[in-house]
């Protein structure tokens, strides 16, 4: 499906840093993302499908940094241009970057209460994107519900999917927080706006996707209050350089 954005929606990004449309992703797409996850998240902690909920939400957060590598449908879903081309209509810009994606897990399984988690210490930091991410040259972020608990009971109705068919103009949907309740919605946000993730406590029984785009000449830095921030020089990178199309693709050029 092809979003078209208008002024209005500028306009109100830019006075809220931040802003909420409506079925970015269908239902099934976000079914589909979500068992694709599970997928990927048991090859990378090496457990079984049947023994996944017994794995910790933190070692979950750990294994679902940029899950678009997993596999072919992974990366068709989360790297679909019409979500980044919304981000470059809203912040009028020609070209941006796949930078990562991270999964949120659910909380309402286990309790985080160690002072070392790695997902713990995430959710209690209060800088912006920019400041917890190891890209140089963040533009937005978006973070997508895929997961409700109403989602297996009350089917959400949705847009057409025939994505070749319809041009919709997604409706501004208000919101104080960056977690949508609605399966399928996502919020766009500013890079540098400070990040507040306490509404994620409320959120018992919802799995959200961030990802986060990028400028074309961003450059892989070092970020301490990153625990991904070592993960891109498995792909070969140092410090300082220059993330590549083969492994940081441009989504819109």
């Amino acid at each position: 499906m092809k979003f078209t954005v208008a002024k209005e929606h500028r306009d109100f990004f830019r006075k809220h840093f931040r802003i909420e449309f409506s079925n970015l992703f269908s239902v099934e797409q976000c079914e589909q993302l979500m068992a694709e996850r599970l997928v990927i998240l048991s090859e990378r902690l090496n457990v079984s499908k049947a023994n996944f909920n017994a794995t910790s939400v933190s070692s979950q957060f750990m294994a679902g940094f940029d899950l678009w590598r997993g596999n072919a449908i992974l990366k068709k879903l989360i790297l679909q241009k019409s979500l980044a081309e919304v981000a470059a209509e809203l912040l009028e810009v020609r070209a941006l970057r796949m930078g990562y994606d991270q999964l949120i897990p659910d909380l309402s399984a286990t309790a985080i209460s160690a002072p070392d988690d790695p997902y713990r210490n995430w959710l209690l930091q209060t800088s912006s994107l920019q400041d917890i991410s190891s890209i140089q040259g963040i533009m937005t972020g978006l973070i997508i519900c895929l997961k409700a608990p109403q989602l297996e009971d009350e089917p959400i109705e949705t847009a057409s999917t025939d994505l070749e068919a319809k041009t919709v103009t997604p409706p501004i949907v208000v919101t104080p927080s960056l977690f949508s309740t609605t399966p399928g919605n996502g919020v766009y946000f500013s890079p540098d706006a400070p990040l507040d993730f306490n509404d994620l406590a409320a959120r018992q029984g919802y799995t959200y996707l961030l990802i986060v785009y990028t400028k074309a000449t961003s450059v892989y830095c070092k970020r301490e209050n990153d625990p991904h921030t070592n993960e891109f020089r498995q792909l070969g990178y140092n410090f300082g350089d220059r993330l590549s199309d083969r492994y940081h693709p441009l989504i819109i050029f």
